[in-house]
């Protein structure tokens, strides 16, 4: 007999995390961008002001690149 109880009880947990429930907006293809951008395998935390900078880079250059401003400025 399988767990999908407890599968599904750890899933439902996992999504009320708040970085899982960033993937509920509709901009999660601009978050999942930005974290891919800033984080890697070999980058796996950076301090908070640090990764501000680096979205508020990240959000210029996509302004630049001319992203539709309602997605990049929700």
């Amino acid at each position: 007999m399988s767990d999908i109880a407890g599968e599904l009880a750890r899933v439902r947990g996992a999504f009320e995390q708040p970085t899982l429930t960033l993937l509920h907006q509709r901009l999660a293809p601009v978050i999942i961008a930005i974290f891919r951008s800033s984080f890697s395998r070999d980058v796996a935390s950076i301090p908070a002001p640090r990764l501000h900078d680096q979205v508020e880079a990240h959000l210029d250059e996509l302004r630049l690149a001319v992203v539709p401003m309602d997605v990049v400025d929700a």
